[in-house]
């Protein structure tokens, strides 16, 4: 989903919005940086970061610490959207469980909730949680 202005003139007003939800979920950090740009740029906008599970073959640790340092930020609000998909076949099982993992512990460690994404894997995905 592309943040058009259109989409954030709404946002903006609307007082007191608070927008937990409102993210786009990037393919790679370097090809948009900073998640939490927009939302300095507008006070009812938040971001969530994180690698979605489709993306999870793609990941590099290039990508967890630009959560890490993202997460610090005051508009970060969630570690997100993340999880499994095994309806598709984008990123191995493996793989994609690996990466839920580790966001789940930067979740941990900075102390923000998680926005899961889960498709055909939820048994899994809770198996993840309750192990964190």
């Amino acid at each position: 989903m592309m943040i058009t202005k259109e989409i954030l003139r709404a946002f903006d007003s609307r007082k007191g919005c608070r927008c937990e939800n409102l993210h786009r979920t990037r393919n790679r950090f370097e090809e948009q940086p900073g998640s939490g740009l927009t939302a300095e740029q507008h006070e009812n906008i938040f971001a969530c970061i994180g690698v979605h599970p489709h993306e999870a073959a793609k990941a590099t640790d290039k990508d967890f610490g630009e959560i890490e340092e993202l997460s610090n930020h005051p508009k970060v609000v969630a570690i997100g959207e993340i999880g499994l998909d095994y309806h598709y076949d984008f990123s191995p099982k493996d793989r994609q469980r690996e990466i839920f993992t580790a966001q789940i512990k930067i979740a941990v460690r900075r102390n923000l909730p998680l926005v899961v994404h889960t498709r055909e894997s939820t048994h899994d995905a809770f198996a993840i949680v309750q192990e964190q």
